[in-house]
């Protein structure tokens, strides 16, 4: 059967897995639609999941509940490794109706990784079933961190962010922006707040946040996160904490996901 079949209408079908990359998963800037919903767990790496006027940062060992018939796009962060559950009709309706992030427990982390590794029992199933249930149901709000505001599909901004989600250092790159629309550098700062109500380097400077969480989550040191976003180590330091209120260290020993 092929992987595309699996997925549709599975109204009477247990929770179907298969794993992957960003690409595998979502197919790489092209739109996915479902009939039924789908979880999407990152084992390692992590992933930007627009949908609508949202983006969502997925950083390793959370996960992105996707209800039925939500258009999403995917951005890599970096290099990922996906879990994704099918889940039939009859348990998404149980399920909330809108997007939810949530953290998951070590338990489920555990049972996501060895879902798609072997063949499950029923007691299994259900086991995992109940699991993906109380992980969505108990979540809490997404963290602001986690989220940016997007244009418009149709904007001149899309184009714009949508390559800021994908390389968001920031040496040089508003200047290299404006010029590849061919405006100025205080035109594209007038863009940024008639749509996003924002300047584009403070809408930057979310993007780079959950860049920065997201790879510390995956253990990349912190001077080497700096370096990725064009800080030096100190700058990223204060950066980070002015920002969240803590420091790149607690981000990394998992203090700052509970916040």
């Amino acid at each position: 059967m092929e992987i595309s079949e699996l997925f549709e209408g599975t109204a009477s079908q247990q929770l179907s897995v298969r794993n992957g990359s960003v690409a595998g998963i979502f197919g790489e800037q092209g739109s996915e639609i479902r009939s039924a919903g789908r979880y999407v767990f990152v084992s390692q790496g992590g992933v930007w999941v627009r949908v609508g006027r949202c983006a969502y940062g997925v950083s390793r060992h959370w996960g992105l509940w996707l209800p039925p018939a939500v258009v999403c796009f995917a951005y890599p962060m970096m290099d990922s490794s996906l879990v994704e559950l099918g889940v039939p009709n009859a348990l998404s309706r149980l399920l909330p109706s809108t997007v939810c992030v949530p953290r998951c427990p070590r338990d489920f982390c555990a049972a996501l990784k060895e879902a798609g590794a072997r063949e499950r029992h029923p007691d299994a199933e259900r086991s995992l079933e109940s699991q993906l249930v109380s992980a969505i149901t108990d979540a809490l709000a997404i963290p602001e961190r986690l989220v940016v505001t997007m244009p418009s599909y149709g904007s001149r901004l899309a184009v714009v962010c949508e390559a800021v989600l994908r390389n968001p250092s920031k040496v040089g790159q508003l200047d290299k922006t404006a010029a590849a629309l061919g405006v100025s550098v205080r035109t594209l700062g007038r863009l940024f707040k008639e749509e996003l109500g924002t300047s584009a380097a403070n809408w930057r400077r979310g993007v780079q946040i959950a860049m920065a969480c997201c790879a510390l989550d995956n253990g990349i040191p912190a001077s080497e996160v700096a370096a990725m976003l064009g800080y030096g180590a100190g700058a990223f330091s204060t950066f980070f904490r002015s920002r969240l209120g803590y420091s790149p260290r607690e981000q990394a020993l998992g203090r700052g996901q509970r916040r």
